[in-house]
């Protein structure tokens, strides 16, 4: 299980383990912490000026297009069949199924802004 408190004190241990990493060895461990954090600060800015816009309409122009005949809605099928197996593989990742379906369920509704920033907990490039 997973508190608020771990979480916390997980990312301060990253940012920490960042500013000490060897470069020479870690080249790789680097590129994915940047790879991850890039995405995720994308998606997030992303998803602000998107719901800035447009608070009121947050899932209808994803769904409603799903039983279009359109490239669209192709697009938002394999989308949301994509972040259902990730919710997936996350309920069968945990060890507390309560904390598994809880990050299935985000990763579902939220996309990249949750599952990125989880993909970069679970990589654990900092160790």
């Amino acid at each position: 299980d997973w508190s608020v408190t771990e979480i916390l004190n997980n990312l301060i241990d990253y940012l920490r383990s960042c500013l000490i990493m060897e470069k020479h060895r870690n080249k790789n461990k680097i590129a994915l912490i940047i790879f991850f954090i890039s995405i995720w600060v994308i998606m997030l800015i992303k998803t602000i000026l998107v719901f800035a816009y447009e608070p009121e309409s947050f899932f209808s122009p994803f769904y409603s297009t799903m039983l279009d005949d359109t490239w669209q809605s192709h697009f938002n099928v394999d989308l949301f069949l994509f972040s259902v197996a990730f919710g997936g593989w996350a309920v069968y990742r945990e060890k507390s199924i309560v904390v598994g379906i809880a990050i299935g369920i985000f990763s579902i509704l939220l996309g990249g802004v949750f599952a990125f920033l989880y993909l970069l907990i679970c990589a654990k490039p900092w160790q």
